[in-house]
């Protein structure tokens, strides 16, 4: 069975993140037996790391649109958060945090869903010490766009 479906990388990221973000618009496209696309994988780092950017966040409609309405998070904490929690606590968030992305990984599980995988780091503005997190989050288009539909964050433990 071969799967093939072709969309822009400009609906997305100029939606969300304005024109000046994307150089070029390619066309990407989803097939069982080829690797990730550079392409594609630039589409998904630009909307994944938009929600670390304060002015997304602390957008509740930046925010909504970027995560899907039965999107979830299984924090840090170990707490369940739904979009709604979500949307309330990014937009009350003060704090602008420099997060550096490593080892950025995009994995197609379908035609329409993928897993993104990277690991984060960042100072804690507190005591101005480095901590790390283990992240992914699945995406999943809905026929007209890409939207998170669940994130996990996992602490390092002795970085």
């Amino acid at each position: 069975m071969k799967f093939n479906f072709k969309l822009t990388l400009k609906y997305n990221l100029v939606k969300y993140l304005g024109s000046n973000t994307i150089p070029h618009c390619q066309q990407i496209g989803y097939n069982h037996f080829m690797k990730i696309k550079e392409s594609d994988r630039e589409l998904f780092f630009g909307l994944e790391t938009s929600l670390h950017k304060k002015d997304i966040r602390n957008s509740i409609e930046k925010t909504s649109e970027l995560l899907a309405d039965d999107f979830i998070e299984f924090g840090s904490s170990g707490i369940k958060y739904d979009k709604a929690f979500t949307l309330d606590s990014l937009s009350k968030e003060q704090v602008d945090l420099e997060i550096t992305v490593e080892d950025f990984e995009v994995k197609y599980l379908s035609e329409d869903v993928v897993l993104v995988t990277y690991k984060t780091s960042k100072l804690d503005p507190k005591n101005g010490e480095k901590f790390c997190s283990l992240r992914s989050s699945i995406w999943r288009f809905n026929g007209d766009k890409w939207a998170m539909v669940f994130h996990q964050g996992t602490k390092v433990l002795n970085q």
